[in-house]
C-alpha cells in the first residue's frame, strides 16, 4: 500500500485535500451568485422543494408540505435581507424615513 502511494506520487491525506478543494472549486460559482442574486437562489431552491413534491421524489401530506416550505421561505428570507439593499425613493426622488407610530411619538 506504501510502495502504490509513492508509486502515485500522492498520500491519502493529500487526496482528500484535493477532494476538498476540488468541491471549493466548484461551489465557488454558486457562492458568487447568491452574492449578487440572493432572490433568484431563493426562489431555485424553493422550485427545487415543489418539483421534488410534484415528481414524488419524496411523499409528503399537506401539513408537512406547507411546514417545510414555510421553514425555508422564512430562513432564505432572513438570509436574503442581509444581502440586498432597499432601492425605493419616495415621490419627491428621496429616501423614505420610517414613520413613527402614534405611541412612540
Amino acid at each position: 500500500m506504501a510502495t502504490q502511494a509513492a508509486t502515485l506520487g500522492s498520500s491519502p491525506t493529500r487526496g482528500a485535500g484535493s477532494i476538498s478543494s476540488g468541491v471549493r472549486a466548484a461551489a465557488k460559482p454558486a457562492v458568487t451568485g447568491w452574492k449578487m442574486e440572493p432572490v433568484v437562489f431563493q426562489g431555485a431552491i424553493q422550485a427545487m422543494i415543489a418539483l421534488g413534491l410534484a415528481f414524488h421524489w419524496w411523499t409528503w401530506n399537506d401539513a408537512q408540505t406547507g411546514a417545510v416550505i414555510g421553514i425555508v421561505a422564512s430562513f432564505l428570507a432572513l438570509i436574503t435581507r442581509n444581502q440586498v439593499t432597499p432601492t425605493y425613493r419616495g415621490p419627491d426622488g428621496g429616501q423614505v424615513e420610517r414613520r413613527r407610530s402614534a405611541s412612540t411619538a
